[in-house]
């Protein structure tokens, strides 16, 4: 996939056709993702283009990285969302799969988009309003 087509990805999100929320965010063209901070949280909600799928993903910052994703995590049941945890000694994170679908499937770019929107609002606007 060359440049081109990533930004040709993004540019309907940044353009608010799926949406306000991600919609002033700048993309780089080569990005696969794009993201957005939660006020306050030490947070980011980030939207993943891969080839083959594409997820939604919480970035942890600041202290206590992994006792605030756990204490997150209790607003995301099991039984509703499938979620993967990632650790690395630099970072905390949350892996939530969208669909199994990617940057290959052009023709389902629409679907894909409006998948990572939908599902990043959901989780940004569920941290956002509650008291964690």
């Amino acid at each position: 996939m060359n440049n081109i087509e990533y930004s040709e990805f993004w540019q309907p999100i940044r353009q608010g056709k799926f949406g306000e929320l991600f919609s002033a965010e700048p993309v780089l063209i080569k990005e696969r993702w794009m993201s957005k901070r939660i006020p306050n949280r030490d947070i980011s909600v980030y939207l993943w283009l891969n080839a083959k799928d594409c997820y939604v993903q919480l970035y942890f910052n600041g202290e206590n990285r992994s006792e605030r994703r756990e204490e997150i995590l209790a607003l995301f049941p099991e039984s509703d969302y499938t979620r993967e945890r990632k650790n690395s000694p630099k970072e905390t994170k949350v892996k939530f799969p969208v669909l199994d679908k990617g940057r290959n499937n052009r023709e389902d770019w629409d679907e894909i988009r409006e998948a990572l929107v939908t599902m990043g609002a959901d989780i940004y606007n569920k941290i956002n309003e509650s008291d964690l």
